[in-house]
């Protein structure tokens, strides 16, 4: 009799335990038991449903620049890949604050025993990194004739498609100002001779082609410069 009380509280206590680790996530997916979703367009912030806290030891949050392969083992998972580990089974979101670039994301649980994937969600980004560590400024304008956004720091010209949304161009060029109070004035206009990228800087006014990026021509004066007004056909060329 006793035998079979052992034999019945057993199997009692195998069912529970089957109970406990079956449907672990709250969803019905069943080939990825975690469900990752993004929750802003803007940044890289994300949530996964919940999980039952028998045997849960931690999270993984793994971000790759290209679609990621699924690891079984969690020994497998390259270290370079995980950014975050989360000890406490409540916390069920992420904010990845230190990223710019579009990434792939995904969720590793890991229990005493199994280990539980989520699928995998991918943050496009729409920030642009301009690559410039050192300019103390950046200004930027339309050149709507060739479509093109030029963007100037006093250490280098780029040019970017607003389409495409990258980078198409940049060149190396110092605008040095003679003091810290210069304030220099760009421009994109036609005075002439077609669309050129103008810049003014104290006694100078330099002038660029808008596809290049490369000098074409520049205007020397004697006297420090407070801007410049761009026509058709002139530049109206203010000064002390």
């Amino acid at each position: 009799m006793k035998l079979l009380n052992y034999i019945l509280i057993s199997l009692i206590v195998l069912f529970v335990l089957n109970s406990c680790l079956k449907d672990i996530s709250e969803t019905n997916n069943t080939e990825f038991p975690i469900k990752l979703e993004l929750q802003s367009n803007l940044e890289s912030n994300f949530s996964w449903s919940k999980l039952n806290k028998f045997g849960f030891k931690y999270y993984l949050v793994t971000r790759t620049k290209s679609t990621s392969e699924i690891f079984n083992d969690v020994n497998d998972i390259p270290a370079e890949s995980i950014i975050k580990k989360i000890t406490d089974i409540e916390i069920n979101s992420f904010k990845d604050s230190a990223i710019s670039e579009s990434s792939y994301y995904r969720i590793y649980a890991v229990f005493n025993d199994r280990l539980f994937i989520s699928n995998e969600i991918y943050w496009a980004s729409n920030l642009l990194n301009l690559g410039s560590t050192s300019s103390y400024y950046i200004d930027l304008f339309y050149d709507d004739i060739n479509n093109n956004l030029v963007i100037k720091s006093n250490t280098y010209l780029k040019l970017f498609d607003p389409v495409k949304k990258a980078v198409k161009l940049t060149r190396s060029f110092s605008f040095n100002s003679s003091s810290s109070y210069d304030y220099p004035d760009f421009h994109v206009g036609d005075v002439g001779n077609g669309n050129e990228v103008i810049e003014n800087e104290s006694s100078n006014i330099y002038f660029f082609d808008p596809l290049t990026l490369l000098p074409k021509d520049t205007i020397k004066s004697n006297s420090y410069s407070y801007g410049f007004l761009v026509s058709k056909d002139s530049i109206i060329h203010t000064i002390n």
